[in-house]
């Protein structure tokens, strides 16, 4: 679910704690622990819990989970978390885990994120021609 692993990836940006979210949204910490693990909520739950971010966080989300633009300039490091969610759902893909780590202001690590995107989307290209998918 694409909304759970954004989300995933904006509190790790932001620091937010599932605790904390629960606190600002009102939302129980199960419940967020569970959208956070890919299970379904409620609507009005969902609605809670991004309102409850902080406006910096709630606009890179619902960035990248609508793939929208919502500044007129995309900053740096929205370009980054949508590198580290599409790599992510890559890994997810070849079964890979990945740790949480948070994006740096650096363009070598623009690089180094998409040569691993490059390098994966030619290893699932192949693992497709094998008949193995």
């Amino acid at each position: 679910m694409r909304e759970a692993t954004v989300l995933r990836i904006i509190m790790s940006e932001f620091h937010i704690s599932g605790a904390e979210l629960s606190r600002q949204s009102g939302v129980s910490y199960q419940q967020i622990s569970k959208f956070r693990g890919g299970n379904e909520i409620s609507r009005a739950n969902f609605v809670k819990i991004v309102n409850a971010l902080p406006e910096q966080a709630r606009r890179w989300y619902l960035s990248l989970v609508f793939n929208v633009t919502l500044d007129s300039e995309p900053s740096f490091k929205l370009k980054t978390l949508k590198l580290k969610f599409h790599l992510e759902q890559l890994l997810k893909q070849l079964g890979v885990e990945i740790s949480e780590s948070p994006p740096t202001e650096s363009t070598d690590d623009i690089a180094v994120l998409q040569e691993q995107i490059d390098e994966l989307k030619e290893m699932l290209s192949q693992l497709k021609n094998q008949d193995l998918f």
